[in-house]
């Protein structure tokens, strides 16, 4: 049973001075991957960030668009969609778990550290009911505007309150807003996570449906529907599958979700193949957890690849 003291502050993010992170610290401090020396950014994107944004070294994902290697962007398989659900667990994740029953569709939920200690029980459905469970972090931060310590911090107690209640530690990681650069991903590498992104086929054009604004207003319904629209019609002009951004952390997304986009995904001819993204990977559902892994294939090195060799 989980013992909300024993975990940090919910929504808040993490203190590095006790004894799990500065554990944390040195285990990477032990891998043989060197984070880049890269200074953290400003909050506020791009615009408060004229110098780190023109710097291309960094590979600021956020401004810019540009992937590594170790980064997964895409199903490697036409029509294959790596089905993803962010910020969770949420009291409305019961409902999409439900017409993901029902329809027989397994996704990867990146979840929240903060949330899983509200809604445990919901995280051991999603992972009972065969669906992928990666990191999001404990506060959902920017990473790119935190020190190397604090993203340690996000990080680790993500996974840790993950292996707490379901006895397994993932391994693949989203960072909110998609905010990565080297140093996050020198450092997600080094904890065992592999960054997973959304299909991004021009620095300005995402496959996301901007549906977590429909709550606030910022994105109407109709707007979200369209941004599907220009998802959909860049699906069948790609040679590979595809990732879309999501959420179940609101009611107002999880209906869209269930009444919009997956039955039109589901009518769809030719028709997807929707599911995690460890399985479009080709990869069985044992390769996305660190216990049930055999470790040749995930996490991947970076080491191998020269695209990484600010790592090296």
């Amino acid at each position: 049973m989980l013992v909300p003291a024993n975990y940090p502050a919910l929504d808040l993010q993490p203190p590095i001075d006790s004894p799990e992170v500065q554990q944390w610290i040195q285990e990477v401090k032990d891998t043989d991957i060197v984070i880049p020396d890269i200074d953290p950014t400003n909050p506020g994107l791009c615009a408060d960030n004229t110098a780190a944004a023109a710097d291309t070294s960094r590979c600021w994902w956020t401004c810019g668009g540009c992937t590594r290697a170790t980064d997964i962007t895409e199903c490697p398989t036409a029509m294959d969609w790596g089905l993803t659900y962010d910020d969770g667990p949420s009291s409305h994740t019961l409902n999409l778990l439900s017409y993901l029953d029902q329809e027989k569709l397994k996704a990867t939920f990146f979840v929240v550290g903060s949330r899983v200690i509200l809604f445990p029980a919901i995280l051991q459905s999603e992972y009972m009911a065969g669906h992928q469970i990666g990191v999001h972090t404990w506060s959902h931060p920017a990473l790119t505007t935190l020190t190397n310590d604090e993203i340690i911090a996000e990080l680790g107690w993500s996974k840790k309150v993950i292996k707490d209640v379901l006895g397994v530690t993932p391994n693949m990681m989203r960072p909110p807003y998609g905010d990565i650069d080297d140093r996050v991903r020198a450092i997600s590498i080094a904890m065992g996570l592999t960054p997973v992104m959304w299909t991004r086929i021009s620095p300005f054009a995402t496959f996301n449906t901007d549906d977590f604004n429909i709550r606030i207003g910022t994105t109407t319904v109709q707007q979200a529907i369209q941004n599907w629209k220009k998802v959909i019609s860049n699906v069948t002009k790609r040679n590979s599958g595809f990732v879309v951004l999501a959420h179940d952390l609101f009611e107002q997304t999880v209906g869209f979700a269930i009444d919009y986009i997956l039955p039109d995904a589901l009518a769809h001819n030719p028709p997807f193949t929707m599911q995690p993204v460890v399985s479009c990977l080709n990869l069985n559902m044992a390769d996305a957890y660190v216990e049930t892994n055999d470790n040749s294939i995930y996490p991947p090195s970076p080491l191998l690849s020269p695209e990484f060799a600010p790592f090296t």
